[in-house]
């Protein structure tokens, strides 16, 4: 069985950050996602529900397990703090990041 998602590939200028979703119940929940950041280092669902934060130099990334979200907040070349939460479809909302995006945006996939 193939679950068809988002893959989400958002390149910042600190670090790289690849959004696995598997979507369950109507893609109300995240089943399964992977954060990578350019140091290299890999979180993923499965060490991440407790933990629920993952830090870069200008992205903070918390799992939120009660409401299904991803909640990326992202600190602008200006200093300006931008937050927004994602839902488990990762439909991403560029505008609202377009000074620190630099390449990306979604596409469909098949997980």
């Amino acid at each position: 069985m193939f679950v068809s998602g988002i893959v989400t590939n958002i390149r910042l200028s600190s670090c790289n950050v690849l959004l696995w979703d598997t979507p369950r119940d109507g893609g109300k929940c995240i089943s399964e996602y992977k954060v990578r950041l350019y140091n290299g280092r890999t979180y993923g669902s499965s060490d991440q529900r407790s933990i629920v934060s993952v830090r870069g130099r200008n992205m903070t990334i918390n799992w939120i397990p009660s409401t299904g979200t991803v909640s990326i907040n992202v600190r602008a070349k200006n200093g300006v703090g931008l937050a927004k939460a994602w839902s488990s479809t990762f439909h991403l909302l560029s505008e609202a990041l377009s000074c620190d995006i630099t390449e990306g945006l979604a596409a469909n996939s098949t997980l």
